[in-house]
């Protein structure tokens, strides 16, 4: 986490509100390598098939 608070506190520093760590986790193999508006019309169609 040491990295992550070096990140936010230079966001800060810079006034941006922005900066910060995105951690993946378990579900980085669930990640799909889309244009953003594909992946939102993709995830759109499934929620609504949910």
């Amino acid at each position: 986490m040491e990295g992550a608070a070096a990140l936010n506190g230079a966001g800060r520093a810079a006034g941006e509100a922005d900066y910060g760590a995105h951690w993946a986790g378990q579900a980085a193999p669930l990640a799909r390598a889309l244009p953003a508006a594909k992946l939102v019309a993709t995830l759109s169609q499934e929620l609504q098939r949910a």
